[in-house]
């Protein structure tokens, strides 16, 4: 089954969680299907504002994004039910979240870790 990206206030699916992020506005929810979301090392998930990403309502699995690395400057952002894992060569050089000046973040019941 494919996954699913999609936002609160928009019924378009999206390819990747940045493009949502981007499209998202303030206030928004963005909802992902069960399954793994590979995110690339060298390019950060950028959340310049307030969000909250969390597993769709009809989501039976886990919602996992591997190699993760956020970097949030937007006020109150919310990362909730995830499985954030950073694997590989992103363990040597990324921390998996990271509040930058003027952003805040609330992390609820997400799992984050290194697989070393």
């Amino acid at each position: 089954e494919m996954t699913k990206i999609c936002l609160s206030s928009d019924e378009s699916e999206f390819e990747t969680i940045q493009q949502a992020v981007d499209k998202a506005t303030e206030g928004d929810t963005l909802y992902l299907s069960s399954g793994q979301y590979d995110l690339v090392v060298d390019e950060p998930l950028q959340i310049r504002q307030q969000i909250r990403i969390c597993p769709s309502p009809d989501s039976t699995e886990q919602v996992v994004i591997t190699s993760a690395c956020f970097i949030i400057s937007g006020k109150d952002v919310v990362l909730e039910g995830l499985h954030i894992s950073v694997e590989g060569e992103a363990e040597k050089s990324v921390d998996a979240v990271t509040v930058i000046s003027g952003g805040s973040c609330t992390i609820r019941m997400c799992t984050v870790k290194s697989t070393t």
